[in-house]
């Protein structure tokens, strides 16, 4: 009774005292728009500003690989477990293709998914609006503190790779505001040093 109240506390706490847009977010949302080949395992929501992914490459995060569907938007999180899955990485999801349904909690209008699961990766290979409500897999919102590991590791993947194709890479506004959003962000210090550097890089170009 108590570890319900508990829960049901918590989760008012995601949902109303997230005040303001996470700023990890919005390096990566600008990340995403500049190039989205750069990740293939995250898939913008059909319908709204957000964004769906289940492949995680955050080693802390690999038991929850191909068990979990993460939701993220700029100021909230969902959970949802893929059918097999149980809490805090348990369960056994059985390789295969399942379509499901993911809605409430951080997501307004529900998606269909169609999850393709080997023993390796697990991969949402599309997506569709669902007009009416059905039945959603069981969820639930979580701290952004969690994803926004999740998106520290996707952020140091990107500028690897931009790092890797300096010469191939387009000086356009949207790389520019990546690096501005990077340089501002705050107790990243990977980050800041990585747009610094790929500033330095483009400006010698020039």
């Amino acid at each position: 009774m108590v570890e319900m109240a508990k829960h049901r506390l918590r989760q008012l706490g995601y949902r109303w005292l997230a005040f303001s847009e996470n700023p990890l977010f919005l390096l990566f949302e600008k990340m995403y728009q500049y190039n989205p080949e750069h990740f293939p395992d995250v898939v913008p929501h059909p319908d709204e500003r957000g964004f769906l992914l289940t492949n995680f490459i955050c080693p802390e995060f690999a038991c929850y690989r191909g068990r979990e569907i993460v939701f993220f938007n700029a100021r909230h999180v969902s959970v949802y477990w893929i059918p097999g899955a149980e809490h805090s990485a348990g369960g056994y999801v059985m390789p295969g293709n399942y379509s499901v349904t993911v809605g409430g909690y951080a997501i307004r209008r529900p998606v269909e998914l169609l999850i393709v699961k080997d023993d390796e990766n697990t991969i949402i290979s599309s997506t569709k609006l669902q007009m009416q409500s059905g039945t959603s897999l069981e969820g639930g919102l979580i701290s952004f503190g969690v994803i926004a590991k999740e998106l520290h590791c996707l952020a140091q993947k990107w500028f690897s790779l931009l790092h890797g194709q300096t010469e191939m890479v387009h000086d356009t506004q949207q790389l520019r505001n990546v690096i501005k959003a990077a340089q501002t962000l705050s107790g990243y210090t990977d980050l800041r040093t990585q747009a610094v550097l790929l500033q330095r890089r483009l400006e010698a170009r020039s």
